[in-house]
């Protein structure tokens, strides 16, 4: 992997992608997300952090203004 790579499944996408979308600190603040939502946010998230740690990358910095979520695609990104 070299430096820059977006490590993509079918739940997550590069930035680029997701157009549209705001970080999830902004969506709670504005209403907070159904227990629906939630949950497929944070299975995402933590697939997302597994994939990260399988090929030994450390996000030391994960915290919900770092997670872009497209509440439209149902995708989020690191």
């Amino acid at each position: 992997m070299t430096e820059g790579s977006v490590l993509s499944s079918p739940s997550s996408a590069p930035v680029a992608d997701l157009a549209g979308a705001t970080d999830l600190a902004s969506l709670i603040r504005s209403r907070p997300p159904s227990i629906a939502e939630f949950l497929t946010i944070a299975i995402q998230l933590a697939d997302a952090i597994a994939r990260m740690h399988a090929v030994r990358i450390v996000h030391r910095d994960t915290h919900p203004g770092n997670v872009v979520w497209n509440s439209q695609g149902g995708r989020n990104a690191l």
